[in-house]
């Protein structure tokens, strides 16, 4: 599990034939931008109150994969929580 502090700094939904999920990129103390997955129902509704702009604190998971048609590896940071921190 990882952590994942910063701003909200946009929140895209992406549905394609395989995913429905809200993309937010949180632009973390460093000034990286860090893309993190709501996927589904459940965790979209949670991410949906959020708001650009807002300060926040993600609890995720990095999921790997392998791409079965060309063998490229990469990583998913999955959300499990998110909360706003005051500032």
């Amino acid at each position: 599990m990882i952590t994942i502090q910063g701003e909200i700094t946009q929140i895209d939904h992406i549905k394609n034939s395989f995913n429905d999920k809200l993309l937010a990129t949180v632009k973390q103390p460093d000034k990286e931008d860090c893309f993190v997955e709501f996927r589904g129902r459940v965790m979209m509704d949670i991410l949906r109150p959020y708001q650009v702009g807002e300060t926040v604190i993600i609890n995720a998971f990095i999921e790997g994969k392998k791409s079965n048609l060309s063998g490229t590896r990469y990583n998913n940071i999955v959300a499990r929580n998110i909360k706003t921190i005051n500032k």
